[in-house]
């Protein structure tokens, strides 16, 4: 039995949701088809994007290549020679980075979750849907 086409494009928001929603029982769902879209446009762009050779760190250092759609960018972390940045980026796969830039080329990423930290300057940056998404929740996670 073939397996649905539009059931294989739904793993990667799938993935991607239950990933960034890890504080929420139940997402608000008069909210949940705008998170959607935005989710399902980075994933789509992603796809599409050449993939880039970056060190993951989680909880290993270890090279990946990953094809990557920037959500929020340049997020500053060096205020005075804007020598590194931040970025929110969703992979083709289904999964959510931050993505730490540096002029010299030694940039790197550790897979998002609840516990990483996001920098101050991508905070006031992050659309308002994925902000409650990703720093909200309903109650107890477990």
């Amino acid at each position: 039995m073939e397996e649905d086409p539009t059931a294989v494009s739904a793993k990667p928001l799938a993935r991607l949701r239950t990933q960034l929603l890890a504080r929420w029982r139940v997402f608000p769902p008069e909210r949940a088809e705008e998170l959607d879209r935005l989710l399902a446009g980075a994933i789509e762009r992603a796809a599409a994007a050449e993939p880039e050779q970056i060190t993951v760190m989680n909880p290993v250092s270890r090279p990946m290549r990953l094809q990557l759609a920037v959500i929020v960018g340049g997020a500053d972390l060096d205020n005075m020679y804007h020598n590194e940045w931040a970025e929110l980026a969703v992979s083709g796969t289904g999964t959510c980075y931050l993505v730490y830039r540096r002029r010299d080329g030694g940039d790197y990423a550790v897979e998002w979750t609840a516990a990483t930290s996001v920098p101050t300057s991508m905070m006031s940056a992050l659309p308002e849907v994925l902000a409650l998404a990703m720093l909200e929740g309903d109650g107890d996670t477990g």
